[in-house]
């Protein structure tokens, strides 16, 4: 209970304890039972003094309690209406992406599905073990071709040196990939033209749900309960794929806030990803197949 309603309570209970003792008190009362005028008016007197200071006060506090409730009730109707709104503008950034068919699969299909298809097809093939036996190498190449496509002339080069790849592990990248994809798929797609801002709108919203200074752990989880909801599961995987490149140079969610571990973010995620990637070994967190 809250300290101000727990306050006002004891300013009650004394007001009355203080009305009794004044009653009983021979000063006040003679115990004749017969009214007597100058004793009752002593006691009128000092109980409007006292006791109905008391309960004033009381009421001053209960007032100041409503008004804090009101407006914190105000505060989360703007709150609630701006998060709902930015949700919406969530389904629709994901919504405008483009439709295309993956390296596997040559039929249109979700953006997220036939992204998250080609980043673990080349998981499992022989392209990323070429290039490193270190899984978080290997996941980062794959990301970089899958989210700049295969330009050596573009950022894809520029972004595998920043993450610590040698010109002989770019090149038979580069090399493994032509030889794998057949020159198809979405490895040429250049996805970060389409899929930075979905990222970015998506960190801006989880970001205005941690900045709230007036709803408490639980409730902020409860928002990201409500966001994680509309993640479906390729979603959720290329977003942990997207953690684990971007927790290389410090530039992850992870890195910056602790937000995964902070909401469970990936906690719907399966033991191990069809690339045979398992979740818990990159992000410690309660997983729902350990319920």
């Amino acid at each position: 209970m809250n300290r101000n309603i727990v306050f006002a309570i004891i300013l009650v209970i004394l007001g009355f304890v203080c009305l009794i003792i004044f009653i009983v008190y021979p000063s006040f009362n003679d115990w004749s039972f017969v009214i007597n005028p100058s004793l009752a008016g002593n006691l009128g007197s000092l109980s409007s003094g006292v006791v109905g200071s008391l309960f004033s006060l009381a009421g001053v506090i209960l007032l100041y309690e409503t008004i804090i409730r009101q407006q914190n009730i105000f505060q989360i109707q703007q709150f609630e209406s701006k998060f709902f709104e930015l949700l919406r503008y969530q389904r629709e950034n994901r919504d405008k992406l483009p439709s295309y068919s993956s390296a596997t699969t040559p039929i249109l299909s979700n953006y997220f599905d036939a992204a998250v298809e080609d980043l673990e097809h080349l998981l499992k093939e022989d392209f990323a073990e070429s290039v490193s036996q270190e899984e978080k190498i290997k996941i980062i190449t794959v990301y970089i071709f899958c989210f700049y496509g295969v330009d050596k002339k573009d950022n894809t080069t520029t972004q595998l040196k920043k993450y610590g790849l040698n010109d002989a592990q770019i090149d038979t990248a580069f090399k493994n990939l032509a030889h794998l994809s057949g020159g198809g798929g979405s490895y040429y797609k250049k996805h970060y033209k389409f899929i930075d801002h979905y990222l970015r709108h998506l960190s801006q919203l989880i970001k205005f749900i941690d900045d709230c200074s007036f709803i408490d752990k639980k409730q902020k989880y409860e928002y990201i309960k409500l966001l994680r909801a509309q993640l479906t599961q390729s979603e959720l995987k290329f977003i942990f794929y997207n953690e684990i490149t971007r927790n290389y140079n410090n530039t992850s969610w992870e890195n910056k806030y602790k937000w995964i571990t902070k909401y469970s973010l990936f906690k719907n995620l399966p033991k191990v990803l069809d690339s045979g990637i398992e979740p818990k070994k990159h992000f410690n967190i309660k997983y729902d197949w350990e319920s």
